[in-house]
């Protein structure tokens, strides 16, 4: 995920004014370290899934993954983590030619269904699919009885669309913090 922030549109007179006097690369230099920290921090900050299942340490990954780079008219920040632009941006989530495995446990979170060596197929007469770990068996031997460790959606199937969530990519405070930083470059 690559960002752009064009402050010119929401500079203040001085800014913009000071920006006029710096060259694309002193403007990328003066707001690249800045700005990824602050994205980075923003990141950091965002709250766990909703179902409250132990934190997979994603937000701490994402923050990781944000970089910046002066390129030639200004600079470029990325964030290189799989599933963060789905967040920003929202959407249904579409099984392509395997299934999506939604985990049902929290001891299943963060894991993918490959991990465990006992889970059996189990498709209910509503035509729903799950993965069920299997703990043992009824009285004298009979039914198996397990937990349903994930729910499956299906080939061509998608999960209910997540909503968008704009903390991911706070463009408000991140150009704040841009032209902050090339106030105090060119002041000092």
């Amino acid at each position: 995920m690559n960002v752009t922030i064009d402050i010119t549109d929401n500079a203040t007179p001085r800014v913009r004014e000071l920006m006029e006097k710096m060259s694309p690369r002193q403007v990328g230099a003066a707001v690249g370290r800045p700005v990824a920290q602050a994205w980075r921090n923003a990141l950091k900050v965002l709250p766990p899934n909703k179902q409250g299942f132990p934190s997979t340490g994603f937000w701490e990954d994402a923050a990781r993954s944000v970089t910046w780079t002066p390129i030639v008219d200004g600079v470029l920040f990325s964030a290189d983590k799989q599933g963060l632009n789905q967040r920003l941006h929202g959407g249904a989530i579409t099984a392509g030619e395997k299934a999506l495995t939604i985990a049902a446990r929290s001891e299943y979170y963060g894991h993918g269904a490959t991990e465990f060596q006992n889970l059996q197929l189990i498709v209910f007469k509503s035509g729903a699919m799950a993965l069920a770990e299997v703990v043992g068996r009824g009285k004298r031997g009979g039914k198996k009885t397990g937990l349903i460790a994930y729910w499956l959606v299906g080939r061509g199937h998608s999960t209910r669309p997540q909503a968008p969530n704009p903390a991911v990519l706070p463009l408000g405070k991140l150009t704040a913090v841009a032209q902050g930083a090339i106030e105090r470059s060119v002041l000092n």
